[in-house]
């Protein structure tokens, strides 16, 4: 019963759904259907493409983008590379915060850092994310899952023009996620990155 409550891991991550017959008005817990989430099973069956419910604000891009080319001190490009690649191979969290109001050459680098490590860019545009629904928490877990299903870099832009009404809850759903990321995870800003104890801890900020 632990397994299929609330409270428990594969329901409250979203990846098991507990659906209640419509025919009766309290059913019993046996009662109930198990149905694995949309995205789990396109992971599980290895079909391609994004999970529908994140077409309206992610796309996927297949860059040609090559570090040669960014407008960036040569030095801050190997070391973009060096990191990228040593966290790629080992498996290790990478996470890192693109501020500044070159919006073009933010992408550029996000896309030369998924083009280096030879696999896609998953974009996550936050302008349009208020327009989709309230449950901020079950599309950012989509989204976090998706890139990592997907083996692809995450890049999270618009952060700066979202209008939400719960600006704060919002934020602590996507901290969450940013902190407990387990690829490379990068966002993108205008202001400069500074340490508010929120939980977005050990990133690397890079300025354009």
């Amino acid at each position: 019963r632990d397994h299929f409550s609330s409270s428990g891991i594969l329901v409250h991550q979203g990846l098991l759904h507990v659906i209640p017959e419509t025919n009766q008005s309290q059913p019993p817990l046996l009662a109930h259907c198990l149905k694995l989430d949309d995205q789990v099973v396109r992971f599980l069956l290895g079909q391609n493409g994004l999970d529908t419910r994140l077409i309206p604000f992610c796309n996927f891009v297949t860059s040609q983008v090559k570090f040669k080319q960014l407008p960036l001190d040569k030095s801050i490009k190997a070391r973009l590379s060096a990191l990228a690649k040593r966290a790629w191979k080992s498996k290790h969290p990478l996470r890192f915060y693109f501020c500044g109001p070159d919006k073009f050459g933010k992408q550029s680098a996000a896309e030369a850092l998924a083009n280096e490590l030879d696999t896609t860019l998953l974009i996550a545009d936050f302008t349009s994310f208020g327009d989709v629904n309230k449950n901020y928490e079950a599309l950012l877990r989509l989204v976090f899952r998706e890139a990592r299903f997907q083996d692809a870099v995450l890049y999270l832009i618009g952060l700066d023009t979202l209008r939400i009404d719960d600006w704060a809850q919002f934020y602590s759903y996507l901290s969450d996620n940013f902190s407990e990321s387990t690829g490379i995870t990068i966002l993108a800003g205008i202001q400069p990155w500074t340490s508010d104890g929120q939980g977005l801890k050990e990133v690397i900020s890079v300025s354009f």
